[in-house]
Formats: structure tokens, C-alpha cells, sequence
């Protein structure tokens, strides 16, 4: 009788261990999953900032018609840690939302003054600076 009860306390102790080690692990993997996203949220941010910063011009160019004053082609990831995502303009933010089951809304800010329209999905994405003939300005993006 005391051998049955030594191993039930042995085989109880050893499944307690094992369901300890995988939820243990499965917390891990989600952090970790946490830490990539929003990495390559941030990644995604800065691409973006950098490519506006790049076509935009300062001052107000004096002009008749509505011009296109410079555009620029970036690669964006196709993916944000293996689940696809939209980036687009939300005012003078940069919004970029996940899908499935990550879920994640994150905004960064621009910083330049301009109307904003446009969205893209990842890939070849091609940025936009116009200047219209009332002065104001207008920064595209949009899929290529």
C-alpha cells in the first residue's frame, strides 16, 4: 500500500512539472512575440517617417499648378512577425494596424505639415509629396 501511494505522488508530482514547464515556455513564446511586433511596428514607423522626410520640401514654392514636388519607393515588410498589416494616415499620424491574432493599433506621429491620404498593405509602397496651387501640400501613399 505504501509503494501504491509513493508512486501516485511521484507520477502527480511529475505531471504537475510537465504542465508547469509548458505553460512556463508558452509565456516566454508570447513575450517574445510581443517584443518582435512591436519592433517591426517601430521598423515599419521609421520607414515611413524616413520616406516622407525625404521628399518633403520646406518653404512654399511658388507655383501656378498643381505639381508633384518628389516621391519616393520603399519596400515595406510584407509581414509583421508572419501575419499581414495595413499602415495608413490618420491626421498627421502614421497608424499601423495588425490582423489575426496579434490585434495591434499602434500610431507614431509625422511631423510635417501637410494633408495625409493613403494606405498600403506592405510590399512596394510609393510615397508622394504634392503641392497645389493654393500652397498647401499633400502626401500620398499608396501600393505600387
Amino acid at each position: 500500500m505504501a509503494n501504491l501511494i509513493g508512486h501516485t505522488i511521484t507520477v502527480l508530482f511529475g505531471v504537475f512539472l510537465i504542465l508547469f514547464v509548458i505553460s512556463f515556455t508558452n509565456n516566454i513564446r508570447n513575450d517574445y512575440k510581443d517584443f518582435i511586433v512591436e519592433n517591426e511596428i517601430e521598423h515599419v514607423c521609421l520607414l515611413a517617417k524616413g520616406a516622407i522626410s525625404k521628399i518633403y520640401v520646406t518653404g512654399n514654392l511658388p507655383g501656378r499648378y498643381n505639381d508633384t514636388l518628389g516621391d519616393i519607393t520603399v519596400r515595406m515588410p510584407e509581414k509583421i512577425a508572419g501575419v499581414k498589416y495595413r499602415v495608413g494616415f490618420v491626421n498627421s499620424s502614421i497608424k499601423v494596424e495588425t490582423f489575426f491574432e496579434i490585434g495591434r493599433n499602434t500610431t507614431c506621429q509625422s511631423g510635417f505639415d501637410a494633408a495625409y491620404t493613403g494606405l498600403s498593405s506592405g510590399g512596394r509602397t510609393k510615397f508622394t509629396l504634392r503641392q497645389y496651387a493654393n500652397g498647401t501640400k499633400a502626401i500620398e501613399m499608396r501600393n505600387v
